[in-house]
């Protein structure tokens, strides 16, 4: 694509993507599993007469709910896309891109009575490509509407209609310019038009592996200023740096909770880095020696997330000690007293006492708590010890502290031994 406004980059880790497999990912509400499209059409054909030609035809069209407020009524943000593409015919698997346009207007364009849409030439060449019937020479018919060349009959002049044009690279790298270019002289509304296709297209092509649903913003456009070898390499930083901000807020997130999120595939998220980096230097938007200076960077990133989640692990598991230790000396406390009380206090019908039931709650409640707040005096005593500063205390420990931890629990296992 000789012109193109902004550039993007669909996930793709193995260097080439697979147009044979490019279906509808987004239909009905793509977070709000309330709203769907049971009606989607979608067609992808091979344009040669062998049937699994990677020279191939596409189009998805579906209805979309992208409503993101309470503030507007509900028919607002439903909007219909159709996309008419093809996959370039060459021997280089690196050649094989995917071209073609993208047509969105909101659903309020068309007619409300069922058999003016039928009529509307969006739909009728759309339905006779998916029956089958003369594929090849509705498909250009629908691409001149779709691409803005040809107007759509029944629709509402009232509303608004955008065409973009799009390629998309076997490595991912894609570039998007409109077909309209007096669309909006708003940037911010030509931005977020843009992203919407984008991610429209990439959801027809990749499935997300390293992170949920609602993170479609985890790679997204950015705008490309010119087409100087220094605001292209700007764009592709741009791109990589998106990656970036998700990786740091997944480490600061782990910093606070002091556990790994599993929601964030951390490794699978830096593999994908590598893999764009490599896409940006292939398709000449950043040069060889920024290609060396963010993979050698990213080599430090993962080593720093392997010792944050070493770390956590390490936290984790001297929790968990620690809770065994202080059951344990929780055990032993409650089974000395029992002795304790049980040789000393002998059995005899003087010196029974006649208790009450409330006598009875009371000392249980009473022994509850004793017992909670020494595991929690336990508790508090080993993870004190695992703290930094404590291996410094250490060498400030005064001689009488060390002899009264000698000479305490000698004097405590001698009436221990005289009550036996």
């Amino acid at each position: 694509m000789e012109q193109f406004e902004f550039i993007g980059w669909v996930p793709c880790v193995n260097g080439h993507l697979d147009f044979g497999l490019t279906k509808v990912g987004i239909k009905g509400g793509f977070t709000d599993h309330t709203c769907k499209d049971k009606n989607v059409i979608e067609a992808n054909f091979s344009c040669a007469p062998q049937p699994d030609s990677h020279h191939r035809r596409i189009l998805l069209q579906s209805k979309v709910n992208w409503r993101d407020t309470e503030a507007f009524d509900k028919d607002r943000g439903h909007f219909r896309v159709t996309v008419t593409a093809e996959v370039a015919k060459s021997n280089s698997m690196d050649e094989r891109s995917l071209k073609g346009n993208i047509l969105i207007y909101p659903l309020g364009a068309e007619p409300r009575e069922l058999a003016l849409r039928k009529k509307m030439n969006i739909f009728d060449l759309s339905h006779k490509i998916k029956n089958n019937t003369e594929q090849l020479e509705n498909f250009n018919r629908l691409d001149k509407v779709v691409k803005g060349n040809e107007s759509i009959n029944h629709f509402d002049c009232g509303y608004f209609s955008c065409s973009i044009a799009f390629e998309i690279q076997a490595n991912g790298i894609t570039k998007l310019n409109y077909n309209n270019p007096d669309f909006s002289p708003c940037e911010d509304t030509r931005f977020l038009v843009a992203r919407q296709a984008f991610y429209y297209l990439k959801y027809a092509i990749h499935s997300h592996n390293h992170h949920t649903t609602e993170e479609d913003s985890l790679t997204t456009i950015t705008p490309v200023y010119s087409r100087s070898p220094q605001d292209m390499q700007e764009a592709g930083l741009r791109l990589i740096c998106q990656l970036k901000r998700e990786l740091t807020g997944i480490k600061r997130t782990q910093n606070i909770d002091k556990k790994t999120h599993t929601t964030s595939d951390v490794t699978g998220i830096i593999a994908y880095i590598e893999s764009l980096i490599a896409s940006l230097e292939q398709s000449n938007v950043i040069s060889k020696d920024v290609r060396e200076r963010e993979l050698k960077r990213f080599k430090s990133v993962k080593a720093s997330f392997a010792a944050q989640t070493e770390k956590i692990r390490g936290a984790f598991t001297d929790k968990e000690m620690i809770k065994s230790k202080s059951k344990v000396w929780i055990g032993f406390l409650i089974v000395s007293l029992w002795g304790f009380l049980n040789f000393t206090f002998k059995a005899n019908l003087q010196n029974k006492i006649l208790l009450t039931s409330n006598t009875i709650y009371l000392s249980l409640i009473l022994a509850v708590v004793f017992f909670i707040a020494v595991y929690k005096a336990i508790l508090t005593y080993y993870e004190s010890g695992l703290k930094p500063e404590s291996n410094q205390e250490l060498y400030f420990t005064s001689k009488a502290t060390i002899a009264s931890k000698i000479v305490i629990p000698l004097i405590f296992v001698a009436l221990l031994s005289y009550a036996i």
